[in-house]
């Protein structure tokens, strides 16, 4: 026990600078095929997973119908949302001016489904069996900016309801990103442990009181040790049983 008073526990925090400011970034631009009603070689329905970026607080994307085989969008979205001052870019900002006109008469239900079970239901066509965070149907192109149906992890999934023609759907996707956000989960907390004693020390830490970790230093040494969450389990043995401490500093 008096080792164990001997042994200093200091705890700081890693702190990063921020500016608050956001920022765009390119998460998706894909060709997805939704064959006729009536096609004997393909499926007249598709999804496509996007992951959203760490501090995503909305996303801008668009969707462009065409025939089979006759994408032709133009400009990028990313590309013209660079030229909008970053302000203005924001969810809920009408962006009607970015559609890619198509006069071919194509069109198709698309959806945004916010669980892996609703996208994998709709696919199947296990139509009583699934819900959609948003749908929106008949539609030929769209570019919308949400605040709505964000995950980490999403899925846009498309329904061809043509008998005849079969159709290519282009989807990009945009994501405004807070940079605050995404450095704050970058933030790591340090602990210093430091032997004051005259014999090598032996301990373990631990994130979640139930895995550890082996550890030891040398007399009169110290070191730091980085990890992602604000609060460690530190144990260390006595001739009979481990001594267990949990320590919650409080984050500033």
């Amino acid at each position: 026990m008096k080792n164990l008073n001997l042994i200093l526990l200091f705890f700081f925090i890693l702190t990063l600078n921020y500016t608050n400011a956001q920022k765009l970034v390119d998460v998706l631009h894909e060709t997805l095929t939704v064959n006729s009603t009536t096609s004997m070689s393909g499926y007249t329905r598709n999804t496509v997973e996007v992951k959203l970026p760490k501090g995503t607080t909305g996303y801008i994307y668009r969707m462009s119908v065409f025939k089979k085989g006759g994408v032709n969008v133009g400009n990028g979205l990313l590309d013209l949302l660079s030229l909008i001052p970053i302000a203005e870019v924001k969810a809920g900002v009408n962006l009607s001016k970015y559609v890619v006109g198509n006069a071919n008469g194509g069109a198709v239900d698309y959806f945004i489904f916010t669980t892996q079970e609703d996208k994998s239901a709709f696919y199947n066509k296990y139509d009583e069996n699934w819900s959609s965070c948003k749908s929106y149907p008949n539609r030929v192109s769209s570019c919308i900016s949400s605040d709505e149906c964000i995950n980490r992890t999403i899925w846009f999934g498309f329904r061809n309801n043509n008998v005849s023609q079969g159709l290519d759907v282009y989807l990009e996707v945009v994501a405004i990103v807070d940079e605050v956000k995404e450095l704050a989960n970058k933030t790591t907390y340090g602990f210093r442990i430091t032997n004051e004693t005259t014999s090598v020390m032996n301990f373990q830490l631990s994130t979640d009181g139930v895995n550890w970790n082996e550890h030891s230093l040398k007399p009169k040494y110290f070191n730091n040790y980085n990890f992602q969450q604000p609060e460690i389990y530190f144990r260390i043995s006595t001739t009979d049983s481990y001594l267990k401490y949990h320590y919650q500093p409080t984050k500033t």
